[in-house]
């Protein structure tokens, strides 16, 4: 088990996401990548469906179709990710591993097809900017599970 000790401060977490995972007794000294992984989980799953309904809302939501399949795969990830995260005791670190990887593969291809539509439209612009945070907290997560 984790030497709590050595765990970052709860105290110091700007968001509730934060603060809980900081307080876990798991958080060790990766806590901070944790916290900053299940951030941008949330936030990219909420980026992503916002994404897809204002795609829908386009004056031509037919040329937006391939956006909106990427933009719900993606949140939908993002949410699976988000409880492997959160959930996952360190026996199944394999199982947590393979689906960050999912996760950064889903964030790279939703923010590429969210930045070809990023000049024409915002939601695209900040839905793009969500995934490509999320890919790079996953990255470092991935980068110190199961050493």
């Amino acid at each position: 088990m984790t030497d709590h000790a050595a765990s970052p401060d709860p105290s110091t977490g700007s968001t509730l996401i934060e603060r809980i995972s900081l307080s876990h007794p798991r958080s060790g000294a990766e806590g901070r990548l944790y916290a900053e992984a299940l951030q941008a989980l949330a936030e990219c799953a909420t980026a992503c469906t916002v994404c897809a309904d204002a795609c829908l809302s386009e004056d031509d939501p037919t040329a937006m179709l391939e956006c909106v399949r990427v933009d719900l795969l993606c949140a939908a990830i993002c949410a699976a990710t988000t409880q492997a995260v959160a959930g996952a005791p360190e026996e199944h670190s394999s199982i947590m591993r393979a689906q960050l990887q999912a996760c950064i593969e889903a964030c790279r291809s939703c923010a590429e097809e969210c930045e070809q539509h990023a000049g024409h439209h915002e939601h695209c612009k900040l839905c793009a900017e969500a995934c490509r945070r999320c890919e790079q907290a996953c990255e470092a997560l991935l980068a110190v599970i199961g050493r």
